[in-house]
């Protein structure tokens, strides 16, 4: 019998090739990691860019590659075990060298995806070639391992920097310990939630019940507007006091640093700082509105964090064809197909708990000095979320008022999550010795005018939000306002119902409203809005910047272009009929065309001109008119 010729590779050769493909994949992995964070910071730190990524991107993009490149290593090491090293090999350094190239050209969108995945493919055909000989060579392997180990040493170093950075911040934010009489303050922001939805002013639906009862111990505004119908410009308002025109900041640029602002000087005065925010987009540490907070807690440590910072993960082609489920599917994924990035680390969500809980914790750390919160809740932004059965509680089956359910069920889910929030500081003691304000920043439309969303146009459902006032000692109970009053003279209002001495943040104190009842010497309502950056025409900020201001009973909006609107907006709250080209009107609109000019200025003339000066410090509510 004539015994067949095999060749058996043998265990240890086996295992020595496994090693070697694992060894690849821990240097592929590290290397695309390592540039992936240093794209991410180059156009952070040279370009001056929002990143929409956390500060821990220079630890967790490495590591998310090399758990990547490392699981997909593990595949052609288990095929080591049946059949010759060497071409897993060859297969694992072509596939090492396609994911390494895609990811690395992922971030830049505008190059297009056949062109991507030729390069990527190219990559592949290539890259075996350096990796020929059966068994890496001594060099070989010594130049991996030095390289590896620099690769480690500088990611730690840039982790230890980071972390040395925050504790420098959290040194420096401390101040000297303030007094125990000082009144602690607490800002929360409802992030997209317009008042003409909340049942503390009227709405069908109980979306507030709380506030509702809360109201009765506080002041409430009937008519806050927003300075901006977006989330940046106006927070920074809310901070410094400014429009947004003058803090810099876009939707690709943070606010430029250095502005006085409520956080840096509750800071000085010895409070203790913490910011605990949901929108990662734009109230993130990257956005410029962290400056003189001890503690900001915004990008989670998680693992899906560690997921959305790989950019397959973050491709809007791969996240497509990961949901294709037939083949019209992926044809669909392939229309209009780009693997520019669709979802990033500032995309995860951020549920109302996981906020009012990092406060808790954070608040009771050191409860015998006062403190200055800012939180944030992102719930009732789109795509308006809540637990399933809020959401049924809200749901009428009407599949066009579909949003606007989901939208109603995220305000209650946040009425909910203040009313934990409230209870907790009283029983603790703390809430009748804190200045509590609940507002938003913008609101949302919902086909008004043609459009849905915010940050397209300068309408009222949009600017016009809830501002409630809670502060026993000061602060008149079951209270309604009505003269119309804009966010940014919250800094003021803070500052003076705190008691603090004059501080460079302009406006007026909003406790004017209740220490010279009638008054409307407040700060004028003016919102801003610049050119949109690759919207749809449809918006009315698509080609030019918008302008508006609102008073007693008009609210006038003009834009770059010429064009005016004025609503009569106490007859007519849909803002339905345009007055501005009515006889009775010009007058009107002259007023507060001049009034803007004067107040705001006008982006599209010459910056340079002269302009009405902020004031140096605020108008407090004692102070005579």
């Amino acid at each position: 019998m004539e015994l067949q010729n095999t060749t058996i590779t043998p265990p240890r050769t086996q295992n020595r090739g496994a090693l070697q493909i694992l060894l690849l994949a821990a240097w592929f992995g590290l290397v695309t990691g390592v540039l992936v964070a240093g794209i991410v910071l180059f156009h952070q730190f040279a370009l001056g860019q929002l990143v929409f990524h956390g500060e821990w991107v220079v630890w967790m993009a490495p590591a998310a590659h090399l758990a990547l490149f490392l699981l997909v290593g593990a595949g052609f090491a288990a095929v080591t075990l049946v059949m010759d090293a060497e071409r897993p090999r060859q297969w694992a350094v072509a596939s090492f060298a396609f994911l390494g190239t895609l990811s690395l050209l992922i971030p830049f969108g505008s190059i297009g995806w056949w062109a991507i995945l030729l390069l990527a493919l190219g990559a592949a055909a290539r890259m075996p070639r350096a990796f020929t000989a059966p068994v890496l060579s001594s060099r070989q392997r010594a130049w991996i391992g030095w390289s590896s180990g620099a690769l480690l040493l500088l990611v730690a170093a840039a982790t230890a920097g980071v972390w040395l950075r925050r504790e420098e911040r959290r040194d420096r934010s401390a101040g000297p310990g303030g007094a125990s009489t000082l009144p602690s303050v607490l800002l929360i922001i409802l992030d997209t939630v317009r008042s003409a939805d909340l049942s503390l002013y009227g709405y069908g639906k109980p979306t507030t019940p709380y506030l509702e009862r809360l109201a009765s111990q506080a002041t409430v505004f009937n008519r806050a507007f927003a300075p901006a119908p977006w989330t940046l410009p106006s927070h920074g308002s809310m901070f410094t006091g400014q429009l947004g025109s003058k803090l810099g900041g876009g939707w690709l640029e943070p606010i430029a640093p250095g502005h006085p602002s409520l956080a840096t000087i509750l800071r000085s005065s010895g409070y203790r700082t913490g910011g605990f925010v949901a929108n990662l987009l734009y109230t993130s540490y990257e956005s410029g509105l962290a400056e003189g907070f001890q503690t900001f807690d915004d990008y989670p440590v998680s693992v899906s964090q560690l997921a959305l910072h790989l950019p397959l993960v973050q491709s809007n082609l791969i996240r497509r064809l990961a949901r294709a489920r037939s083949l019209h599917d992926l044809r669909r994924a392939f229309r209009r197909a780009t693997f520019a990035p669709g979802r990033l680390p500032a995309d995860e969500y951020r549920p109302a708990p996981d906020i009012t809980d990092a406060f808790l914790a954070w608040q009771n750390q050191d409860a015998g000095r006062p403190f200055f919160a800012f939180l944030n809740y992102f719930d009732a932004h789109g795509p308006y979320r809540a637990p399933k059965p809020v959401m049924d509680r809200f749901r009428t089956g009407d599949d066009d008022h579909a949003k606007r359910d989901r939208y109603d069920a995220a305000i209650a889910f946040i009425d909910s999550e203040i009313e934990r929030l409230t209870d907790t500081l009283a029983a603790r003691g703390v809430l009748d010795g804190t200045v509590l304000i609940i507002a938003s920043d913008h609101g949302e439309l919902f086909d008004e005018h043609g459009l849905d969303g915010h940050a397209n146009a300068l309408y009222l459902p949009l600017l016009r939000v809830p501002l409630l006032v809670r502060f026993p000692p000061l602060v008149p109970a079951g209270n309604r306002i009505e003269a119309p009053i804009s966010l940014v003279d919250l800094p003021c209002t803070v500052l003076d119902l705190a008691g603090l001495p004059d501080a460079p943040l302009p406006g007026v104190s909003l406790a004017r409203a209740w220490t010279q009842p009638g008054s409307t010497q407040f700060s004028p309502a003016i919102a801003e809005l610049g050119p949109g950056q690759n919207v749809d025409t449809v918006q009315r900020n698509a080609r030019t910047w918008l302008q508006s201001f609102t008073d007693e009973r008009h609210h006038y909006i003009r834009d770059g272009l010429g064009r005016e609107e004025l609503f009569e907006y106490l007859l007519d709250p849909g803002e339905e009929q345009d007055i501005a080209h009515e006889p009775r009107a010009p007058a009107v609109v002259a007023r507060f065309r001049d009034l803007l000019d004067r107040s705001a200025g006008n982006p599209g003339r010459d910056s340079a001109r002269p302009r009405t000066p902020v004031a140096a410090s605020c108008v407090r509510g004692t102070d005579p008119q």
